[in-house]
């Protein structure tokens, strides 16, 4: 029997939930001072005397001394106090999307010379779900001739409407087919491989903060994708929102 799943055509090209953050900016700090032995500020030692001790709170009140470490740490390029703070969220995506995202967690492995494997990430499964939205871009592009990765001018209106109803029509049809074989009881994990590259999927993604620099920094600039610079904004607005000062030293020190 059909189930007539029903499917929808968005036009964003992400969305993304930010969820509680992992850390504050005074984590940064201390993190940092630990190459001397401290916790919670400059003259404060750790406090080890039982076998076992719960911090229930941290103060994350900031002094001007800290504000000067954490510039100081972000101007030397010493980022791994910055690898203790983490920005988790779900990010709701088309799957090449996602397949340019998850250089940052692998390429992340070796973020300016050292091990810093802290980027767990969780995506929706097609052998579990089945997929039931489609990304279909509002406006398409010319290919460019200069730059083999990249698009140039857009076209005009006419041929867009064109376009859009090409591409639609042909998503359209290969949606309804990978219905039509779960339908007739075929495995998710075999008719998944008609699911076009503009699917939708959702990732819950946890972040360090130097992950979340190397993203900034290589997709931020004018050789990205449109919408990955657009991702790199929407993140860094996050970023200043939960960890201003740690940010604002990362971002004002970046090369």
């Amino acid at each position: 029997m059909s189930r007539s799943r029903v499917f929808r055509l968005v036009t964003e090209p992400f969305k993304i939930l930010a969820l509680p953050p992992l850390g504050v900016d005074k984590t940064v700090v201390d993190a940092a001072r630990a190459s001397f032995g401290r916790f919670g500020g400059k003259k404060k030692k750790y406090d080890m005397s039982d076998c076992i001790t719960f911090v229930d709170h941290m103060d994350p009140t900031l002094t001007k001394e800290d504000e000067r470490l954490l510039r100081y740490l972000a101007s030397k390029g010493h980022l791994s106090p910055f690898r203790h703070v983490f920005q988790p969220m779900v990010v709701e995506a088309h799957e090449a999307f996602m397949r340019q995202l998850f250089r940052y967690v692998t390429g992340s492995c070796f973020t300016s010379g050292m091990a810093a494997t802290d980027v767990p990430w969780n995506e929706a499964s097609t052998r579990y779900m089945q997929m039931n939205k489609v990304y279909v871009r509002d406006v398409f592009h010319r290919q460019s001739e200069t730059a083999k990765q990249g698009a140039s001018e857009a076209f005009d209106d006419a041929e867009q409407v064109l376009i859009q109803q090409l591409f639609a029509t042909k998503v359209q049809l290969t949606m309804r087919v990978y219905d039509e074989l779960l339908d007739m009881g075929v495995a998710r994990e075999e008719a998944r491989g008609l699911l076009p590259l503009n699917f939708v999927t959702r990732v819950y993604w946890t972040p360090s903060l130097q992950a979340l620099l190397n993203l900034y920094q290589q997709r931020s600039g004018e050789g990205a994708q449109e919408e990955m610079r657009e991702f790199a904004d929407a993140i860094s607005h996050v970023l200043f929102r939960n960890f201003p000062h740690a940010w604002g030293a990362l971002l004002a020190h970046i090369k």
